[in-house]
């Protein structure tokens, strides 16, 4: 892997037969030329398949391709996309019915848990009625609530009264008044209303129990109560279901049988603990079942389903190997195990493999993105290390900085050494201490526009970076936006949300899933629930009631979209395709009575919506697919409903947008003749235009040349038949139906795996979509230096690959830089090896979180070109903050004031709360950071740091306690006057209170040190190392297998 250009640090360049366009150093050269099995120059490119973990990636590797002869034939692609292409070909090996859809809103996935929570809660009851009653297993609910009727009437008919008073309570449809407890305890259990039937048989067990058992399984959760209790569970057993899968286990139907197996061979009764995870995984299988049942499948599905796949062999295994000789993979250090054991089912026996990345760069633990994957890689293919430790972005100061966060982290994959590949004088790191967030964000502000309009540096070129923009229901960057709206200084708020987190993209989603698949459950909830189409919760419980009612009856459920069609044709208002009753739904006199109270406009509007979704499915293969998504848009009404929100939010001064001067990200983007779309909804347009044009470029190839296997074939491989030799094939209506059904799939795709920040690059770069292109960029895409742009505040991760010439670090303070290690409560409660006798290591863990915290402050520091100003709030004790005051009433200049103690306290969470331990204070990461670089600073070449502050043992003696481990030398603590540390080598400690100057002793040493021109705050600045013994982040750094480049 060669470094593409010396000005892009992070990736590295391609292969193949031209030579590099920038010469190489000799790192790099070396990395280059490491021998391989067989030398990619001598390989198709059609053989050659590179990896990587996000879609912008992605994007770039393929910019790089792109002037390299031949090299468009190479399969660049994400690794997520590189699954979902395996499972769209080979389907019908994992069992699915048909050709699976692609699921991530958040919502619907809980949907899906909540139903497999509440069924498997009546499992549960029908198992312990039947032993209660000596029931065969094979006793179905009518039999149980025959023989209970029989043999318990008291009981059965005090369980009926208030199961029918709770459902008279919740006004579902079916809750007609004629029926009394005398009518309801007399009828069948099949001919009560679903849900009255769920509350009876739930209500009946807590009779039953009360009765035989002495303690009971559990607490008294019967009846709505009982529903109500496993409904809320979702969101955690959801949670904890997306955790195994990114660990590798699939929590399906053989992971619990397993250990069930393992369980019962161990013998002996389960402790608690095991028994709650067995309930766990059973849960957890049912929600997989009801997700292949209708076809669907979740992002965090798509890994271990692929590895599924290839570890059964057979021909998809084959093809792959055939079809890809040569794997590259970039972003190495953002790869989970699952991952990794893709690329070893991949690669078997070969060693044709190079990746590359860096291990000081992993920050995606809750992704199961760990550093020792490195070790993982190295020691299965016996790869070689090279690494490449030039950075060609940051300066000096930045890369010294940089390095010295790293130093508390144990097990790096090699020693490395970023070394700075500019030369010459630098800008100093300025680490600056605050006494509140808003004494900061007014500083930071200031700062912002000295250099936008003093310094000339442009505000596309500043980025504010914050660990997290949402901590404990506050906002960090809050008081920044308000300062920089004050000075009129435009700004953008860029997450690394999903764009399917949009709540409009999210109804957009739905439509098209139900297009591809009509019996997509979860999406026609959605669908069913936006308020445009003013559908109320009788209809919307109507249509859900006949898949209950099935489910009761033993049989398999009809799909929600069969539901409402069956409703339409019941109420005698026919749809534009009808379908007959569903197997077990309602009979016919009690489907007419539910339909009979349901008001007629929402019969009629269910109506329109299901001849819509109908006529959606008829038309994706006859137009062209963003066409078909405008279509989808107009008719349903979602287009206007979001202008008419958005219009609103406008009216109201909604602060949640852009900063003044910013209103690219808030205006519409032209549409087809003129039209206008919201933002975001036009960015899906965008992408159905870019996948159209992929996938007809695509074709072509194909026909031009048909050996090759492109991504289009590889679907249609595995769907229908092909031309023979290379002839075009007559393309039926059906297969175009087919082909139109694919495409919406692989766009749904897109959209669950693209980020906002990808839907702004869209836009940018969309030649009709130029109010927000024009804003930061000239015609002919470059930098225009008429518009500075606009001011960035994003997450530490959501800057990941990006770069600016100033970089601010707000709010370095301890429990956000780094944040407290807190376990899940899956974690408090689990064992090691899901349900062994193990204790889960919380030191282990609580050591890896905050490495990883390090990382991101090392990937922060380094997002910077040449300037980097460090941040933290740190208020005085109380007589130091008089100090200041006094030092500002003489006339002291330039230090921020000290104050602050209330604004503090209300920023962090602490208003009232007057202990000074709980205020809050320096990061202990740059505390030990801060101390490394005063034990270097006698070898220091120049000044690499200026440090106006205090370091927190200064300002809370005794109380200050770190809250990361400091280790890899991070020193003892240090005392002294602000922004003056001891002498290298020093070990001094804070003088007591009762050694402490007085207040007029401290300001006239403070203003006779500024007048004898110290420099800084307190006499000084901090001088660093300019020789960097340790460090990591190395632009273009590599790692091998046969030739591995590792991360740096």
């Amino acid at each position: 892997m060669l470094p593409a250009s010396p000005g892009n640090s992070d990736a590295a360049g391609a292969t193949a037969a031209s030579a590099p366009s920038v010469p190489l150093n000799e790192e790099q050269r070396q990395a280059a030329h490491a021998p391989l099995d067989e030398a990619l120059v001598s390989v198709a490119a059609e053989a050659i398949l590179v990896l990587t973990f996000s879609r912008k990636a992605q994007a770039e590797f393929q910019s790089r391709l792109a002037p390299v002869p031949g090299a468009s034939s190479i399969t660049v692609s994400t690794f997520h996309a590189w699954a979902w292409q395996l499972l769209q070909r080979y389907w019908r090996v994992l069992g699915f019915a048909r050709q699976p859809t692609l699921m991530e809103a958040e919502e619907q996935l809980q949907a899906v848990v909540r139903d497999s929570l509440v069924w498997d809660r009546l499992a549960e009851v029908q198992a312990s009625m039947r032993a209660w009653l000596f029931l065969p297993p094979s006793a179905g609910w009518p039999a149980i609530t025959a023989a209970a009727v029989e043999r318990h009437a008291g009981l059965y008919a005090a369980a009926v009264c208030a199961a029918l008073e709770a459902h008279h309570e919740a006004e579902q449809p079916g809750s007609w008044a004629a029926l009394t407890p005398a009518a309801a305890a007399a009828a069948p259990l099949e001919a009560l209303p679903p849900r009255l039937q769920m509350l009876l048989l739930l209500e009946l067990h807590g009779e039953l129990r009360r009765r035989f058992s002495s303690g009971g399984d559990e607490a008294d959760d019967g009846g709505a109560h009982g529903l109500l209790a496993a409904a809320s569970r979702a969101p955690a057993v959801l949670s904890w279901v997306e955790a195994e899968k990114r660990q590798g286990r699939m929590p399906d139907v053989a992971a619990y049988s397993a250990l069930c197996a393992a369980q019962s061979a161990a013998g002996g009764v389960l402790s608690e603990a095991a028994e709650r995870h067995r309930r766990l995984l059973r849960v957890a299988a049912a929600y997989q079942a009801e997700l292949q049942r209708q076809c669907l499948v979740s992002l965090s599905d798509l890994l271990p389903l692929a590895r599924a796949l290839l570890e059964r062999g057979g021909e998809a295994l084959r093809w792959a190997r055939c079809r890809w000789t040569h794997v590259l993979v970039d972003e190495f250090q953002d790869t989970s195990r699952t991952m990794l054991d893709l690329v070893k089912l991949l690669m078997g026996e070969r060693r044709s493999i190079t990746v590359v990345g860096d291990d000081d760069q992993s920050i995606y633990a809750f992704l199961a993105a760990l550093p020792a994957i490195f070790a993982a890689f190295r020691e299965h293919f016996s790869a070689r290390l090279l690494c490449l430790q030039t950075n060609f972005r940051s300066s000096a100061a930045i890369c010294a900085f940089g390095s010295s966060l790293l130093l508390g982290n144990r097990g790096r994959a090699a020693d490395k050494a970023m070394l700075p590949a500019r030369g010459g004088p630098c800008a100093p790191v300025t680490v600056r201490q605050y006494g509140s967030a808003a004494e900061e964000a007014a500083a930071l502000a200031r700062e912002v526009d000295r250099l936008w309009r003093r310094e000339g540096v442009p505000l596309r070129g500043m980025a504010a970076l914050f660990r997290c923009l949402r901590r404990q229901g506050a906002a960090p960057h809050a008081p920044l936006m308000a300062e920089l709206r004050r000075r009129g200084i435009p700004f953008e708020v860029v997450g690394q949300s999903r764009l399917a987190e949009d709540e409009g993209v999210g109804a957009l989603i739905s439509y098209l899933a139900l297009v591809a698949n009509p019996a997509c459950d979860p999406a026609f909830e959605t669908v069913l629930q936006q308020p445009y189409h003013g559908l109320g919760h009788d209809v919307r419980s109507a249509v859900a009631q006949q898949r209950h009612a099935a489910r009761l009856a033993g049989h398999s459920p009809p799909s929600l979209f069969e539901c409402a069609e069956l409703l339409c044709t019941q109420a005698a208002v026919p749809a534009s395709a009808g379908g007959g009753p569903a197997p077990g739904a309602l009979g016919s006199q009690q489907l007419a009575q539910l339909v009979g109270q349901l008001p007629r406009s929402d019969l009629e509007e269910l109506q329109r919506l299901v001849g819509l979704l109908r006529g959606m499915q008829r038309a994706v293969g006859q137009e062209p697919l963003p066409q078909a998504v405008r279509r989808v848009l107009r008719e349903s009404g979602l287009e206007a409903w979001v202008q008419r929100q958005q219009d609103a939010a406008a009216l109201a001064g909604d602060s949640s947008g852009c900063g003044s001067g910013s209103g690219a990200s808030q205006a519409a983007a032209a549409g087809e003749g003129g039209e206008q779309l919201p933002p975001r909804l036009h960015s899906v347009v965008l992408k159905a235009q870019q996948l159209a044009a992929e996938w007809q470029q695509q074709g072509s190839q194909q026909a031009a040349a048909p050996g090759d296997d492109s991504w289009a074939g590889w679907l249609q491989g595995g769907s229908q038949s092909q031309g023979e030799g290379g002839e075009a094939a007559f393309v039926s209506a059906s297969q175009q139906q087919q082909q139109g059904v694919e495409l919406v799939r692989e766009l749904l795709v897109r959209l669950a795996t693209g980020t906002t920040v990808d839907s702004a690059a869209d836009l940018a770069g969309a030649d009709g979509s130029a109010q927000q292109a024009q804003q930061c960029y000239g015609a002919d895409g470059a930098a225009s230096d008429a518009d500075p742009g606009v001011f960035t505040i994003s997450t530490i991760h959501g800057a990941k690959g990006l770069e600016w010439d100033a970089v601010l670090l707000p709010s370095v303070c301890d429990g956000h830089l780094p944040v407290p290690y807190r376990p899940s409560a899956w974690q408090q409660a689990s064992t090691a090896g899901g349900g062994g006798d193990e204790p889960y290591d919380h030191c282990a863990a609580a050591r890896a979180h905050y490495e990883e915290e390090r990382r991101l402050f090392h990937v922060a520091a380094t997002r910077a070109r040449d300037l980097l100003l460090v941040s933290y709030v740190q208020p005085l004790p109380a007589e130091e903050a008089a100090a200041e005051a006094g030092e500002e009433a003489l006339g002291a200049a330039g230090a921020p004031s000290q104050a602050g103690f209330a604004a503090s306290q209300r920023q962090w969470g602490d208003e009232g709360h007057e202990d000074p331990s709980q205020l809050p204070r320096c990061s202990s990461v740059l505390a030990a950071t801060l101390r490394h670089l005063r034990r270097e600073r006698a070898d220091a070449e120049g000044g690499l740091l200026r440090f106006e502050g205090r370091l927190p043992e200064q300002d809370f003696p005794g109380l200050w306690r770190p809250l990361a481990e400091e280790s890899g030398g991070a020193g003892q603590p240090v005392g002294g006057q602000r922004g003056a540390l001891t002498p290298a080598g020093g070990n001094s400690q804070p003088a007591p209170a009762s050694q402490r100057l007085s207040l007029a002793e401290q300001c006239r040493q403070r203003l006779a040190a500024k007048g004898a021109g110290a420099g800084g705050r307190g006499g000084g600045s901090l001088r660093g190392t300019g020789v960097v013994k340790r460090a990591g982040g190395g632009r273009g750094r590599g790692l091998r297998a046969a030739a591995v480049a590792e991360p740096g």
